[in-house]
């Protein structure tokens, strides 16, 4: 199995809104299961509804593997809401970038420090492993075990084991704050690209097109529209975002199968998030626009 899942597809903040119902107002998660193994993609606040769905299940113990793409408040925030990281069963494998001087485990334990938040990352009773994580290297995540272990990209990581998922890791300088991780999953002969906070504008050498290349399954921002971002009035340019032409261009010359937008504005209501689905499919047929509950199969089954 290899299924996809969307928890929280908005970006900046959380809209709890009736105007945004039938796409969703958390902010960035998704998840990929594959086989007996859970991987989860950010942590934004639709992190928040995917632990209460696991408590619900009987989910016990949980073991997943955590990736994020950057530390800006929206990709984490659902962190410190997240149920089953307080139940001593749960294992957390947790990946992300190194931040100027402080590594990641550093960065989360400032993330929930008092006075902003009054428990501490170490009084979560879960088991936590977090690593710093680089375009340098390669996680071979074994299914069965659903243990993770990092390789360098040059220490014959393109060859995993049947019961290995090999997920790559792309920098993209295109966002600010020092730029984001764009993920890519790979199990089974499917493969999955994950590049939140993307701004196709400034992508001139084509580096995402070249990392997605031949993917089943292409997430990418979309959060303006053309005019929002090339108006004469605009001033989302640099913002580190994309627009529609930019997501399906992406796709278009990556030669990927299907294209889901992602990361909408939070000031875009679900009769505007329909428009830029409408125009994405003009460009790239096969494109829809992310909503909390999407499922997506890539094994067919």
């Amino acid at each position: 199995m290899f299924k996809v899942t969307f928890w929280g597809v908005r970006g900046s903040y959380p809209v709890p809104s009736r105007t945004c119902l039938n796409y969703g107002g958390n902010t960035t998660c998704v998840t990929a299961e594959l086989d007996g193994a859970l991987v989860i993609l950010d942590a934004g606040t639709g992190l928040i509804n995917l632990g209460h769905t696991l408590l619900a299940q009987g989910v016990d113990p949980l073991t997943a593997t955590l990736l994020f793409t950057h530390t800006h408040h929206d990709h984490l925030e659902g962190l410190p809401f997240f149920k089953p990281a307080y139940k001593a069963s749960t294992t957390l494998h947790i990946f992300g970038p190194k931040s100027l001087s402080l590594d990641f485990r550093e960065i989360l334990t400032h993330e929930m420090l008092p006075p902003y938040f009054p428990v501490t990352l170490e009084e979560m009773q879960s088991t936590k492993s977090i690593q710093d994580i680089s375009a340098l290297e390669t996680i071979l995540l074994d299914t069965t075990t659903q243990t993770p272990r990092v390789v360098k990209n040059s220490a014959g990581a393109a060859a995993p084991a049947p019961t290995e998922a090999l997920i790559s890791v792309s920098h993209g300088t295109n966002h600010p704050g020092g730029g984001i991780f764009n993920y890519a999953i790979a199990f089974k002969g499917k493969r999955m690209v994950f590049a939140t906070d993307t701004e196709g504008a400034l992508d001139r050498h084509g580096r995402l097109a070249e990392f997605a290349r031949g993917a089943d399954l292409l997430i990418h921002d979309t959060q303006f529209l053309d005019e929002e971002y090339d108006g004469t009035t605009s001033d989302k340019q640099g913002w580190g975002h994309s627009s529609v032409s930019m997501a399906t261009d992406v796709a278009t010359r990556a030669g990927v199968k299907h294209l889901v937008l992602y990361h909408h504005d939070p000031e875009h209501d679900d009769d505007t998030v329909a428009r830029i689905e409408q125009i994405a499919r003009t460009q790239f047929p096969n494109a829809r626009a992310a909503y909390e509950g999407l499922e997506i199969e890539l094994d067919g089954s």
